[in-house]
This record gives C-alpha cells, sequence and structure tokens, in this order.
C-alpha cells in the first residue's frame, strides 16, 4: 500500500535524515510520532490524496522521468540522485 511506503518515506525525511518532507497526507503533522496502527492497510480517500511537494528536500518515490533519464544513462550517478 502506497500509505506504508510514503509513512516510511517520511519518518526517514524527518526521523533520521532531517530533511523536508516531500508528502503531505491530511491530518498528519508528526511524521516521528505516527503510531503504525493509524496507517491504513487498505484504500483510504485521505491517504490516496497525498500531495507530493516537489521543492522539499527529502525522499520521494521515483517517477516515470526518473526511470526513462536513468536508462539513458542521463541520471546523476550519485546515491542521493531521487532527492
Amino acid at each position: 500500500m502506497w500509505s506504508v511506503v510514503i509513512s516510511n518515506l517520511e519518518f526517514l525525511d524527518t526521523g533520521l535524515a532531517g530533511l523536508e518532507p516531500v508528502y503531505s497526507v491530511s491530518g498528519i503533522s508528526d511524521w516521528t510520532g505516527l503510531a503504525y496502527r493509524s496507517i491504513p492497510a487498505t484504500d483510504d480517500v485521505t491517504w490516496d490524496a497525498a500531495v507530493m511537494g516537489r521543492n522539499k528536500s527529502g525522499y520521494r518515490l521515483p517517477m516515470t522521468g526518473d526511470y526513462t533519464s536513468s536508462a539513458a544513462g542521463l541520471g546523476k550517478a550519485r546515491s542521493d540522485s531521487l532527492r
């Protein structure tokens, strides 16, 4: 489920890496204090409406353009290129 992936990315951003969260979900402001049991295991309207901030410093899921440029050898060689 996307909700689990997003919550893990945002926990890494705010809790471990000290980065700015990329995704925002209505009603969630503290990703480090988010209880695992509160993350939906099925489709959820609120989580499905998560918004990605393109100018944020945190980790994000790769998009189609990332795969395309990577396959063509146009991406950055550094491991943090998905930030």
